[in-house]
């Protein structure tokens, strides 16, 4: 009998999640990779979609939530704490109607939603005893010792799925290594486990070329990385013309990184197979990278969804930034977009908050000028991650970020910069949403 594995995403606990086209892709790489060691696999997602709720037009929509209690350090936060997915009872009773478990998964994603994990963990404990039970992702990676002091039995697994050197799972019996030979990352077939609410991913290329200080992509990607064409293009028909999915979202960190390479080939095939379907992008991409014949292209290709990395033009922030976008770069970005025949509320501009020194004021000039543009502003508050510059320096002032991931929550840390609270970060988002219903 070829062993049998379970891989689970997890509850989600926070202040609030909406569902813009998420999927733990680092979990259908991993059963892609089961699949190729003879697994037998099942997969459950326990961010179901709230069927009671109609989603949006771009097949966004809100997740299942249940009220919980607030941990004792936002207490000032007067919003509710909640765990998104399905009730525990469901998930319990899902899982006493598996057969015998050789090993079980457990992905992460956000640090401070690592609670939702340790609930996961503790239910499926309460199932599956002894079954080991192995947990990675992008959390567990940028805090390694966190879940391994509260499940000391819980292996571990802190490398990476799509970094040949990390891909092997150290252990015995159901957790001997898993071989990369002749494995193909290839998701097509993973599709068949998913359960879309509308909506599929994509990912063309791992990593990221630039070291902004508040992003961990070179932590995670030690190098960017795109994929075979014929890969994207496999997963591409997959999910349009098997699993009919109206919605595609690309995951990429540099989208547009060397696009003459890449890019721009792949959406000519797109393109050539005049597909009926929209295409988002909710990470945000290299404005100064934009030019004419990439906005024609991305039109062409059904793109509706445009998202630039603006974070700020102020100059004490352009180091931080990477000098990605300043006012004149957004400017020509925004421009070519439009002359391409993308509308102004098909386009949306990052502008960050909580980066150092910076107060409520400059953000909200910061959302004036993306305003004047003419595309949606869309608020980024500052969540301090592991393994960044940005990080190490805000240890100093706040050593509390070092071992407890609750304080990396975004809603929760700019409230605690000097010049900002609960009430400010309201006037911010309430000022986006004024902005906004004037595009």
């Amino acid at each position: 009998m070829p062993p049998t594995a379970l891989v689970i995403n997890p509850w989600i606990t926070d202040f609030k999640l909406y569902d813009e086209w998420m999927h733990p892709l680092g979990l259908y790489f991993l059963i892609s990779l089961l699949r190729h060691n003879d697994y037998s696999v099942y997969y459950c997602n326990c961010l179901t979609r709230d069927d009671a709720t109609a989603s949006h037009s771009d097949a966004t929509g809100r997740f299942v939530s249940t009220k919980i209690i607030k941990p004792s350090i936002y207490k000032a936060a007067h919003r509710y704490y909640k765990c998104f997915g399905m009730p525990e009872e469901q998930l319990t009773a899902y899982l006493k109607t598996l057969p015998g478990i050789d090993v079980i998964f457990i992905g992460s994603a956000m640090t401070y939603w690592l609670p939702g994990v340790e609930k996961t963990i503790r239910t499926v404990r309460a199932v599956f005893p002894t079954t080991p039970l192995v947990v990675g992702g992008t959390a567990v990676r940028l805090m390694p010792e966190y879940l391994q002091r509260i499940f000391p039995e819980v292996q571990i697994f802190s490398g990476s799925l799509f970094n040949p050197q990390d891909l092997s799972l150290s252990g015995t019996g159901p957790l001997r290594q898993l071989s990369i030979a002749g494995w193909t990352p290839d998701l097509s077939a993973v599709f068949s486990q998913v359960k879309f609410a509308g909506h599929g991913p994509l990912i063309t290329s791992f990593g990221c070329p630039y070291a902004c200080s508040y992003c961990a992509s070179k932590f995670l990607f030690k190098r960017f990385l795109p994929r075979p064409q014929e890969i994207i293009l496999k997963e591409f028909d997959a999910l349009v013309g098997q699993y009919h999915v109206d919605h595609v979202a690309l995951y990429d960190d540099a989208l547009l990184h060397k696009a003459d390479e890449h890019l721009l080939p792949l959406l000519d095939n797109i393109i050539r197979r005049n597909y009926k379907i929209s295409i988002h992008v909710p990470n945000g991409m290299h404005a100064a990278l934009i030019a004419p014949a990439i906005a024609r292209a991305l039109r062409a290709a059904g793109f509706k969804t445009i998202r630039l990395g603006y974070e700020s033009g102020a100059d004490i922030h352009k180091k931080r930034t990477c000098n990605k976008a300043d006012k004149e770069v957004m400017r020509a970005a925004v421009a070519c977009l439009k002359n391409a025949g993308f509308k102004g509320d098909e386009i949306g501009a990052y502008v960050m908050a909580g980066l150092p020194e910076q107060m409520l004021s400059e953000v909200i000039e910061e959302m004036d000028f993306v305003y004047r543009l003419g595309v949606f502003t869309k608020p980024v508050f500052f969540s301090p991650v592991p393994n960044t510059p940005l990080f190490n320096e805000y240890t100093q002032q706040f050593p509390q970020i070092i071992s407890d991931p609750l304080w990396h929550n975004d809603t929760f840390f700019i409230a605690q910069l000097p010049g900002w609270d609960y009430e400010s970060v309201q006037k911010a988002r309430d000022y986006a949403k004024l902005l906004n219903s004037g595009i």
